[in-house]
């Protein structure tokens, strides 16, 4: 799905899309015939359902076990991308007008994550097989920018020399990150055909990732393990608050306050009782606006009655302040400054004027962008998070050599405007320092004033560009 993109005077802001994991309870009932709750990808099989990106084979039957064909993990991929529009072109002999799989095949072939299996067929009703998948996801990998350099050592399997040439490096990657472990600890089974259970878990961890798949590189220490990501429910507060709460209710976890300021207001008058043991104030997720909260000596805690604010762990608490503006007011971006952005996705770019609704310019500076209540990220190469960049050196003051990634520098070819944003001396420190130029032949990477502390080699440094017009969302 193309994520639509805004461009607020020089910020330029991308959505987060939220990934929903699906969790189950004592009491759930599967809707398959064939999916105990008790099977091991009874989770995977619920989040595919769940997402739409996979059906059952009938109303009340998954089939697990069956082998899936290449059609069909082709039109998974399709749908997680929105199921986009294509024009038909007759890419393999073997997909004719029509099928229920055709739009599906035509895209990944357009986008370079199928080749097919020669003789010009493609071969859909094929089951596809574990190498096969592992190369198919990778080329998706790479198709959607994801960082796809962290690699395993996969010799010491007993079927390695089984892995065709073409599928060794997808599969070595795939293994580094967990998507595609060994069916043994000694066996890789790379031919053998991968199963609608298995597909579904694999899609599973490519959402559910520890941390954004950029992150990942080729060191054990950071590689994901995709484990589950679990927070604490907190059913011990003294008073709750929720977005769809109300400031007359009692504040218990049935019946929440609405605010921040009305959660203080009844810790103060706790306070006055409770002396010991402390007083806990839970939030539900949720965007609380506010205009201002001041606190005082007297909503501080004490040694025997500490006071906690905490999230209730259903998901991200986010407090915000600013201005409003509507989305009627935005507008195409000017003929005379499509030059500033790559072809590709301009004409979804819009922009607005907001300077109206500003005093001060600087508040910009640290500002953050919420649209329908889901926060929004200044635009940055990669799309998420961060990337592992490397190890570093100093070159001199203003100027840095990348050992690692240099790839990713050589694909920006302008960098008035662009700024790096990471932590160059300490972990815990993050610093903004604006490109004044790099030397592709070198890797050195200068700027208009260097790390005001110098640069750190100790460790992998993640950074992220910010400002690069060419590297805004796309598909």
């Amino acid at each position: 799905m193309n994520a639509k993109r805004l461009l607020s005077m020089i910020l330029s802001l991308v959505m987060l899309a939220s990934i929903f994991v699906l969790g189950t309870t004592a009491a759930e009932v599967s809707p398959y015939k064939d999916v105990k709750t008790s099977r091991w990808s009874y989770a995977d099989i619920m989040y595919v359902t769940e997402k739409g990106l996979m059906n059952g084979t009938t109303a009340d039957k998954f089939a697990p076990a069956e082998t899936m064909t290449r059609a069909m993990v082709v039109t998974v991929l399709y749908r997680m991308e929105g199921s986009p529009s294509v024009e038909y072109k007759a890419a393999f002999s073997d997909v004719k007008k029509d099928k229920w799989f055709t739009d599906a095949v035509i895209w990944a072939s357009q986008k370079q994550i199928v080749n097919g299996m020669g003789d010009g067929k493609f071969a859909p009703g094929d089951g596809i097989t574990r190498e096969q998948l592992a190369a198919i996801i990778m080329r998706y990998s790479e198709y959607k920018d994801i960082i796809t350099d962290a690699r395993a050592d996969i010799t010491g399997y007993a079927d390695y020399k089984r892995v065709h040439d073409y599928a060794r490096d997808a599969l070595s990657w795939a293994n580094a990150i967990g998507l595609i472990t060994g069916v043994t600890d000694t066996t890789l089974s790379p031919r053998t055909g991968a199963t609608r259970e298995q597909f579904a878990a694999i899609l599973h961890r490519f959402a559910k990732a520890e941390f954004e798949y950029n992150l990942v590189y080729n060191d054990p220490k950071l590689i994901s393990k995709y484990t589950e990501k679990e927070y604490p429910i907190v059913k011990d507060a003294d008073i709750y608050v929720a977005v769809d709460g109300d400031d007359s209710a009692p504040g218990t976890l049935d019946k929440p306050v609405a605010t921040f300021e009305r959660a203080v207001e009844m810790v103060r008058e706790l306070k006055k009782t409770k002396t010991e043991g402390g007083i806990k104030v839970a939030f539900k997720a949720g965007n609380y606006g506010r205009l201002g909260l001041v606190l005082t000596p007297e909503d501080s805690g004490t040694e025997a009655c500490p006071i906690t604010y905490c999230a209730y762990g259903d998901g991200d608490v986010v407090f915000t302040n600013g201005i409003e503006f509507n989305a009627k007011d935005l507008v195409p971006v000017a003929e005379k400054d499509k030059h500033l952005f790559g072809e590709d996705g301009v004409e979804s770019i819009y922009k607005i004027d907001i300077s109206n609704k500003l005093e001060d310019i600087s508040l910009l500076e640290n500002s953050m962008l919420f649209g329908e209540n889901t926060f929004c990220t200044e635009a940055r190469y990669p799309n998420g998070n961060s990337v592992i960049m490397g190890y570093t050196q100093k070159a001199d003051e203003n100027a840095i050599k990348f050992v690692i990634g240099k790839k990713l520098m050589d694909d920006l070819d302008s960098y008035d405007g662009v700024k790096l944003i990471g932590c160059f001396t300490y972990e815990w420190l993050t610093e903004i320092l604006e490109i004044d130029s790099y030397d592709k032949s070198t890797g050195i990477l200068t700027f208009k004033k260097g790390p005001e502390n110098g640069v750190s080699d100790s460790y992998k440094h993640c950074f992220y560009f910010s400002g690069s017009s060419k590297h805004l969302d796309r598909d």
